[in-house]
């Protein structure tokens, strides 16, 4: 009985990747406030070794508060992106506000 040779393998061809033609979604900076959104309010807490601290505040007086504690600015509602970014915080959809 005769023996087959073994078959050699073709080499395969790169795949193409394929695209969507179209975008989905905003981009990370592109964010709407919905109507119904709570507005921004700020709350100012400073704690240091011998004293706390907090209360309401404007956003300029947080921003310029300097002690020798710490400094912790707790953000109630985000209606306003402004006021979140002048913070620093990072604001993407992929962050949660909750």
């Amino acid at each position: 009985m005769a023996m087959k040779s073994p078959r050699r393998a073709r080499p395969k061809a790169p795949r193409k990747r394929r695209w969507a033609p179209v975008k989905v979604g905003a981009s990370p900076h592109d964010l709407n406030v919905a109507a119904d959104a709570h507005p921004t309010t700020l709350n100012l807490c400073i704690f240091s070794a011998e004293s706390c601290e907090q209360g309401p505040v404007a956003l300029d007086k947080a921003l310029a508060a300097v002690s020798g504690g710490v400094r912790w600015i707790d953000v109630v509602g985000h209606a306003d992106l402004d006021t979140l970014r002048a913070i620093g915080l990072d604001v993407t959809p992929a962050n949660d506000f909750t």
